[in-house]
């Protein structure tokens, strides 16, 4: 359900666009919303696609790549399977 929730999110962002942070004295009307959101993305160029893609690629990167460090890191590179020193102090008692 999580999985749908987040593509029906994503599908009314890429549809609708990102509502600007609510403002004093910014009043939005939804019969002009659309175009005034088209015509602010064609003064920036920065579009939803553009801007969010490219931040979730770098923090999905910056993610993985910690992920990585913390298993190079953590996991003993002593040549020996996990865990073979309890075997063997068991198997010595």
């Amino acid at each position: 359900m999580l999985i749908a929730f987040v593509g029906v999110h994503l599908l009314m962002v890429l549809k609708l666009g990102i509502n600007e942070w609510p403002m004093p004295g910014r009043i939005v009307r939804r019969a002009t919303y659309l175009q005034e959101y088209r015509e602010l993305t064609h003064k920036t160029g920065c579009t939803v696609r553009a801007s969010a893609v490219g931040k979730d690629i770098l923090f999905s990167g910056f993610i993985l790549l910690s992920i990585a460090i913390c298993a190079v890191y953590f996991v003993p590179l002593s040549g020996r399977p996990a865990g073979s020193t309890i075997i063997q102090t068991a198997s010595a008692a």
